[in-house]
């Protein structure tokens, strides 16, 4: 039964993965992000900073520590572990990564070795790294040659987070299944003993004859003189939210996800003992390393606290290293990238060159960004139950400056605001949707309320309606009477509605088990949906001409052809390591997704076809879609599709119905098809810019669209 279980969850997670890229490419990343791992090696700090790894001199603690080096991954940086001139990077998806650090001004890449799902963690012993699999297991890595690192061995396991290595013994964490021990004595054939620790356990350290183990609430110690059969000794620290663990000299380091670091004296194991708690202020401690005075802990959402042991007594948090955050919108205006991160703030990119962003300006002065918005010169900064919402004059983005912050104790915990004429209109989370004049925004003044029975996430705002996500449902408030707004109409998801745009008479939504579907809220008091589409998890929705940007977290950044909102199309896919939770298109067509976990990625659409699949079983009728790009220059492709094999006529015309352009006149087999216009007339010369048509010719069949050539 087990086994079937394990190659259940193993079949959905390949399932997952088989959405991969589609007709786009990568053009450039600013990857900062989360910090989950930190080791110190001769007096340099390698951690991760979202994609980055990055190099620090740590010789002189009294001053910020300067950057020596810095390396981009292929995905998020989880762990790094350093062994004389060489460095071992977990990837996440992309596997394992040696790199060569005899210079560490200049990482240089040598070998890597591919995972099926995602390397969390990484461990060593003389010739071999065990690398942590999750969902699939631990994989053996011979690198006795770090150019040409091989997998010599694999043991299956449901899960496998975090490792520790001792005497032949590898100790994984499970996360609902307590510990395995693998004997790793042979490498290419590992035995697994059936664990005999069960229940939730986030991570594992092996220290001479003892076992620690952290499982949520309490910090586990066991003897292990018989490592396939852990027996338990104690427990300590009922209570939080336990997530890693260290040992040494006596001593075990625990990251508290509540309290911060939590150092216990286990000198015997038996009776464990609290020495000492210490706050990091900026929560989600992910992973730490110890040396004998100094702790380096790696707090996700913020960066590196550097935390002084020496003394139990006194123990305090004496240096940090800034990274980011999680990265959860993005927002383009002219030629900046407005990029939000969590408990990271706002971060301002200059985007001139897609091909290589700069960090243009920052603004730290919140406590945990949530959504963002921009109108005119304003950014709005909504914090949900972490804060106010803030404004922000962004005339000058490298120096963001505080407008004011609308702090009424009605209006405060925003989940998202829209703008108009010094009128806010927000989402206010489980108090639903408000409307307040911020023409002083210090002093907000309600304007009314109308509550909504879910949790008001996004919203939008066209004439004198407001369209609110809200959970399970898009919500229609009429605002005639903006004293009095009332609730028009209300159409439910299929589970959680999360973001919202609205457009001429549709309203497009993000729902994050449906995917795309489209409202038409032509009559917003009776409103119907027009057309969905699958994708793997909606987060956030985009819109330029006929295209829907889809920020699909795992499923990365989907785009749709929305030409016919009754039947949304498939049209190209760029899958991100990690998770997509904001997306954004600018005036060049280059599309930006806020990657979770390592910050930006820019890609361009490249693809031509639109459709996902080609198989002419799936065609029901014959179809003229929108042109891609609209408005372009110099060429723009047209997708056209028959059922049967058919005649085709696909000429362009001026506005006048004079001919301009034939693009195909022949028979074609059924299926979809594509053509191409470059700008010129039928003897190849360039036509000016402005409006012109596409019509196609097909039996029966006849369609015009409209394309726009800009010069």
């Amino acid at each position: 039964m087990n086994r079937m279980i394990h190659i259940l969850m193993v079949f959905l997670f390949c399932s997952a993965l088989a959405a991969q890229t589609r007709d786009c490419e990568l053009i450039g990343r600013w990857a900062h992000g989360c910090a989950y791992t930190a080791e110190l090696n001769d007096n340099l700090l390698y951690y991760g900073n979202g994609g980055y790894l990055e190099i620090r001199d740590m010789s002189d603690l009294l001053s910020y520590p300067a950057l020596v080096g810095q390396w981009l991954a292929p995905g998020p940086v989880y762990c790094v572990t350093v062994r004389g001139d060489y460095a071992y990077v977990a990837c996440g998806g992309e596997g394992l990564y040696i790199l060569n650090i005899s210079d560490p001004a200049n990482p240089v890449e040598t070998g890597s070795a591919p995972v099926d799902y995602r390397a969390s963690d990484v461990v060593l012993n003389s010739a071999y790294a065990y690398v942590a699999d999750k969902y699939y297991g631990i994989r053996i890595v011979d690198i006795a040659d770090p150019a040409a690192p091989a997998e010599t061995g694999f043991c299956p396991l449901t899960s496998a987070e975090r490792l520790t290595y001792q005497d032949g013994y590898v100790y994984a964490s499970n996360e609902r299944r307590g510990i395995y021990t693998i004997d790793v004595s042979d490498p290419a054939a590992p035995v697994k003993t059936d664990s005999s620790v069960t229940g939730f356990v986030y991570d594992v350290e092996a220290d001479g004859s003892s076992l620690y183990a952290v499982t949520g609430d309490s910090l586990h110690m066991y003897r292990i003189a018989d490592p396939a059969h852990p027996v338990k000794i104690s427990s300590i620290g009922g209570g939080g939210y336990k997530r890693g663990v260290t040992a040494l000299d006596g001593t075990a380091y625990v990251s508290d996800y509540y309290s911060g670091l939590i150092g216990f004296d286990v000198s015997d194991p038996a009776n464990p003992a609290e020495l000492f708690a210490v706050d990091l202020g900026a929560g989600n401690p992910a992973s730490g390393f110890v040396t004998g005075s100094t702790a380096y802990m790696a707090v996700e959402h913020f960066g590196i606290k550097i935390v002084d042991v020496s003394d139990p007594a006194s123990a305090q948090v004496v240096g940090d290293i800034y990274t980011g955050g999680s990265s959860r919108k993005v927002v383009v205006d002219g030629h900046y990238a407005y990029v939000t991160q969590g408990k990271g703030g706002l971060r301002i990119l200059d985007i001139t060159d897609p091909a290589a962003p700069v960090e243009a300006g920052r603004y730290n002065g919140v406590l945990n960004v949530y959504n963002l918005t921009i109108h005119g010169k304003v950014a709005v900064l909504s914090q949900g139950d972490y804060g106010p919402t803030v404004l922000l004059d962004i005339t000058d983005p490298a120096n963001p400056d505080s407008l004011g912050q609308i702090v009424s104790d009605d209006l405060r915990y925003s989940n998202d605001c829209r703008i108009m004429d010094h009128t806010a209109y927000l989402a206010l989370g489980s108090r639903g949707f408000g409307i307040a004049d911020i023409t002083d925004p210090a002093n907000p003044v309600v304007i009314g309320f109308c509550d909504t029975p879910g949790w008001g996430s996004r919203l939008d705002v066209g004439g004198q309606y407001a369209y609110v996500a809200d959970h399970d449902s898009l919500f229609i408030i009429d605002m005639s009477d903006q004293a009095h707004p009332v609730r028009a109409a209300a159409i439910a998801g299929r589970r959680s509605v999360y973001d919202v745009v609205v457009r001429d008479s549709y309203a497009y939504v993000a729902d994050t088990y449906e995917g795309l579907t489209v409202v038409d809220i032509s009559d917003p008091f009776h409103p119907a949906i027009a057309g969905t589409r699958k994708t793997q998890r909606a987060y956030g929705v985009e819109l330029k001409g006929n295209i829907a940007y889809i920020a699909d977290y795992g499923g990365g950044i989907v785009i749709l052809d929305i030409s016919d909102p009754a039947s949304p199309e498939f049209m190209g896919r760029y899958n991100t390591p990690s998770a997509v939770d904001g997306v954004a298109v600018d005036d060049r067509d280059y599309i930006y997704g806020a990657d979770e976990e390592d910050g930006l990625y820019i890609v361009r659409y490249t693809g031509t076809d639109g459709i996902e699949t080609p198989d002419v079983m799936n065609i029901k009728g014959y179809g003229l879609a929108s042109n891609f790009p609209n408005p372009f220059n110099p060429s723009t492709a047209v997708r056209y599709s028959v059922p049967v094999r058919s005649l085709v006529e696909l000429n362009v015309y001026n506005i006048r119905g004079q001919l301009v352009a034939r693009l195909f006149n022949g028979e074609k087999e059924a299926g979809r098809h594509t053509a191409v216009w470059d700008g010129t007339d039928m003897h190849h010369r360039s036509v000016p810019a402005g409006i012109y048509l596409c019509r196609m010719n097909s039996g029966d069949f006849v369609k015009t669209i409209r394309m726009a050539l800009v010069r």
